[in-house]
């Protein structure tokens, strides 16, 4: 990604929404990667009733990473939501980290490595560094 551009577009395109099951652990991680990247990051979740994603939420963003094709299925089948994030031109990117890998990184006490992995995902997907 290129962000050379200062103006609203550029703003647009360094507001990111991370969205896990729960909207708690493994979003919460993408969110704190991305946020000492430069981005303007944000976290929710596609389990009702705990930091679930509203359409409000997809207003201003430039992109929605899943962290898993888990929670991007179950969010696709809120139809507003998905049909906001068609609206709005949303760049919709999924990550590989699932919830039973964050349980085991949790119960092992080896959620570094776990952010590690979030890190490097990051990367694959071309969330660089904006601050470099």
């Amino acid at each position: 990604m290129e962000f050379k551009d200062t103006g609203t577009e550029d703003f647009k395109k360094r507001m990111v929404l991370a969205v896990c099951y729960a909207g708690s652990d493994r979003s919460k991680y993408i969110r704190e990667e991305l946020d000492k990247r430069g981005y303007i990051a944000s976290n929710g979740g596609v389990l009702k009733n705990h930091n679930y994603v509203t359409e409000d939420d997809l207003t201003n963003i430039g992109s929605l990473i899943f962290s898993s094709k888990y929670e991007q299925i179950e969010f696709n089948k809120n139809r507003k939501l998905k049909d906001a994030v068609d609206r709005n031109g949303i760049n919709v990117f999924v990550m590989d980290i699932t919830e039973s890998e964050k349980e085991r990184a949790i119960g092992s006490n080896s959620v570094n490595n776990l952010k590690i992995k979030i890190s490097k995902q990051l990367d694959g997907l071309g969330f660089q560094d904006l601050q470099a």
